[in-house]
Formats: structure tokens, C-alpha cells, sequence
């Protein structure tokens, strides 16, 4: 009996100890599928709030589309009463979007590439943004040709809606990238994006290199590759780009410029401190003799001096630099007098059952 009962303890204990081994396998694996907030994580942008359905739409301005007067109007949909900060290459701009959420917007571009920065957000710090890659060559008006729809002097119904086609096909668009193959009057681009791009050209395809602050013309035997191109003309039914002006130029850095919105809630003449809304993040804002400092109240911005900014004010502001020390330093500081909340849902009153 006592044999008996050492060989049923000593089961238990193998039981037991296997059930341990099993049991920590299954930890082991557990955690190597687990990924620990703080290991190698990036922390993804902040995402639109789901439940105020916060998007940025453009009414006319695509990705990649080449313009060739300014000022552009930059106008689209977001959420009604909002803030809307867009950020140029060298200049920033703040308009509000109105109880239908439409908003508008002139602003300035630079030569070449433009990297421009939207960012809509509302008084409970939630917000929403689109970075738009465009093209300005005032030289490319010239090589828009007037499509047949132009001259159309009908009213009808079947001429307008060709009117619309002819202008979308004959968009001018930009193909950006390097080159990575040559054959014959085709270039065969890769883009940032990785996309595989094909352009086109013509005994009247104009090429110009801008490496340099000085331009140079140059001819179609002088592309090499692995030269970063801008490539501008109108894509045909195969998607490929019928160039009619090719620029040689330095790849863009990628956008570092940031959009912030919050309420100041310390100003000295030297610096800010600055909290956003939503998370109660805190931000050190210095700035120097470039900064840019405005007003905004009702469709009028004007500018303002740091001695004029209150505590407890809401105001956005654009930076591309952080400090040694930590703090930001603005590129563009605005104070937003305007704010207009958002109107609450009313609810609607539940009818009075009948006898």
C-alpha cells in the first residue's frame, strides 16, 4: 500500500510538472505575438475621430497636378465649423469651413515641386489631414492647347457634359520620379511611391536642368539614368504621360512641416507654452526673427505682436524644426479669435401616443 501510494504522488508531481512546461510554452508564444507598447513601436499618426466622421475632401485639386497660375484656390468638404491650416512651401494660410463644411482658400506657390500640408481640426482637438503633391510652371501655359470643347456655343445638355470630359482628359499632370530606363523618345520613371511611370516625348518636348540656382537647357540625349525628373504634359488612354516639358531637378526631402492646434497656456517674450486639446500634450514654442506671427478673426488675418497674445487663447501653429532643447520652433504662430462650436444634435421630441 505505502508502494502504491509513492507511485500515485509521484504521478501528481510528474503531471504537475509537465502541466508547468505546457503551461509556459504557451506563455512563450503568447508573448513573442504580443507586441509591447514601447518595443520597437512606432506610434502611427493620429487618425481621424470615427465618430465625428472627420475627412478632408478636395473639390478639383488631384495628386500630382500641374498649375500653372497662381493663386491656386484651394477648396473642398470637411467638418462643418472647423479650422482648416494649409501650409505651403514658404507661406502657411488659416480659413474656417462654414455650417456646410465647405471652406476656400487662395494661397502662393513656388516654382517646381510643392509638398502642400492640410490639416482641418475643431475646438475638441480632433482632427484630420491630407498632404497634396503639386507642380507650378507658369512656362507650361503655353503648351496647354484649346481642346474642341472650347469652342462649343451650344447649350445643350450632351455639349456640357463633353465639355467636362474634354477638360478632365486634358488635365495637365506631372509624372515624378527616377529615370530608370531610356528607349528610343520613351522614359520609363520610378516614383517615390515605387509606381512605374511612362512618358512620351516629341521633337517638341522642351527639357531644362535645375539643379543649380541656374537653369540650363538641355536636350533629350543629355537625360541619364537615375536623374529625378518632373515630367509635365497630358496622359493619354494607356496612361502614359505625353511630355511636353521634362525638368531635370534635386528629389524633394519628405515634408517634415507639422500643423498643431491647441491654447496657449503660458507667453513670455521669449517663448510659449502651448497644450493641445485632446491629449493635454504640452509643447515649449520658441521662435525667432522668421517666425510668422497672425491674427485670425472672422475672414480677416492680420498680423500681431507677442505682446498681444493672451493665456488661454486657441491658436495653431506650423513648425519643421525641434530645438536641442526640445522645444519647437514656429515657422508660422496663429491666434484664433474666431472659435465657433460646433452646434449640438438636438433631439428630436417623441410624439404624444394617441387614445
Amino acid at each position: 500500500m505505502s508502494q502504491m501510494r509513492k507511485e500515485i504522488i509521484f504521478a501528481i508531481l510528474t503531471g504537475g510538472f509537465l502541466g508547468l512546461i505546457i503551461a509556459f510554452g504557451i506563455w512563450r508564444i503568447n508573448s513573442s505575438l504580443t507586441k509591447k507598447p514601447g518595443s520597437n513601436h512606432i506610434e502611427a499618426s493620429p487618425l481621424p475621430t470615427a465618430e465625428n466622421n472627420f475627412s478632408i475632401t478636395l473639390a478639383k485639386i488631384e495628386n500630382n497636378d500641374v498649375i500653372t497660375s497662381i493663386p491656386l484656390t484651394v477648396n473642398g468638404l470637411t467638418k462643418p465649423f472647423s479650422q482648416v491650416a494649409i501650409s505651403g512651401e514658404s507661406k502657411d494660410y488659416l480659413t474656417a469651413a462654414n455650417s456646410d463644411g465647405e471652406f476656400s482658400e487662395n494661397i502662393s506657390l513656388d516654382a517646381g515641386i510643392n509638398q502642400v500640408l492640410i490639416n482641418s481640426f475643431d475646438q475638441n482637438g480632433s482632427y484630420s489631414e491630407i498632404i497634396s503633391t503639386l507642380v507650378y510652371s507658369s512656362e507650361f501655359a503655353k503648351y496647354l492647347n484649346a481642346t474642341s470643347s472650347g469652342s462649343l456655343t451650344s447649350n445643350s445638355i450632351r455639349d456640357k457634359v463633353q465639355q467636362k470630359v474634354d477638360e478632365a482628359l486634358n488635365k495637365p499632370k506631372a509624372y515624378i520620379g527616377s529615370i530608370t530606363d531610356i528607349v528610343e523618345s520613351t522614359i520609363q520613371v520610378k516614383s517615390d511611391q515605387g509606381e512605374i511611370l511612362q512618358l512620351s516625348t516629341d521633337s517638341q518636348t522642351t527639357y531644362l536642368k535645375t539643379l543649380t540656382a541656374k537653369s540650363t537647357d538641355i536636350k533629350f540625349s543629355d537625360l541619364a539614368i537615375g536623374d529625378y525628373i518632373v515630367g509635365m504634359g497630358i496622359k493619354n488612354g494607356n496612361k502614359v504621360l505625353e511630355a511636353k516639358r521634362i525638368l531635370v531637378v534635386n528629389a524633394p526631402e519628405k515634408i517634415n512641416r507639422n500643423i498643431l492646434f491647441g491654447r496657449i497656456t503660458d507667453s513670455t517674450a521669449k517663448a510659449l507654452t502651448f497644450e493641445t486639446l485632446k491629449d493635454k500634450k504640452s509643447y515649449q514654442i520658441a521662435f525667432d526673427k522668421n517666425t510668422d506671427f497672425l491674427v485670425k478673426k472672422g475672414d480677416k488675418i492680420s498680423t500681431i505682436k507677442i505682446a498681444n497674445v493672451n493665456d488661454g487663447e486657441d491658436m495653431a501653429f506650423i513648425f519643421n524644426t525641434v530645438n536641442n532643447d526640445g522645444s519647437y520652433l514656429a515657422r508660422t504662430i496663429i491666434v484664433i479669435r474666431d472659435i465657433v462650436a460646433s452646434p449640438s444634435p438636438t433631439s428630436t421630441p417623441k410624439p404624444t401616443p394617441k387614445e
